[in-house]
């Protein structure tokens, strides 16, 4: 060790060892887990509060609830209400930096304002810009077709995304 270094391992308590890179890796990496709130929502069909788990790398499992009810664009298509549960998988692609692209498959199910079984199936992705405190915005597109099986209409539709969240 040359001399002034700080040591690092399992003997190193209170000191900061950066995370080790594997052979061809590039960029900070992202953290276990996540939370964060889709802001913008409160403008389209429903702000969502999601949480990230880390299932492999760079590869995110997020269960999410959405809640209809507080969304402007709800009120305009269907008279408001509404709350639905669901998951995305997100890949964040590497980079260079701290900041990442992601994209990946979502679905989500729930009620509408008339007590109505809703589907929805779609894609996300975008753009995280990761703040030095762990804190974040993610800047994206949320597209997808839902479904109501006791109307039995398929409405399409996409919402932009402007998240804030939390690494940890």
């Amino acid at each position: 060790m040359a001399s002034g270094a700080a040591p690092c391992g399992p003997v190193a308590a209170g000191v900061f060892c950066p995370p080790k890179r594997r052979a061809g890796d590039e960029g900070t990496p992202l953290g276990p887990l996540a939370f964060e709130v889709n802001l913008l929502g409160f403008l389209q069909f429903g702000p969502s509060v999601r949480l990230r788990v880390r299932v492999g790398p760079d590869l995110y499992l997020s269960p999410l609830v959405r809640f209809g009810f507080a969304g402007a664009l709800n009120y305009v298509f269907w008279g408001g209400d509404g709350i639905a549960a669901g998951t995305s998988l997100l890949w964040f692609l590497p980079a260079a930096g701290a900041n990442r692209f992601y994209a990946g498959p979502f679905s989500e199910a729930g009620i509408d304002n008339e007590r109505d079984f809703v589907v929805v199936l779609g894609a996300n992705a975008g753009h995280r810009w990761r703040l030095p405190n762990g804190s974040y915005w993610n800047v994206g597109l949320i597209a997808g077709a839902s479904c109501d099986f006791w109307d039995e209409y398929l409405f399409v539709a996409g919402m932009l995304e402007l998240s804030w969240g939390w690494e940890f």
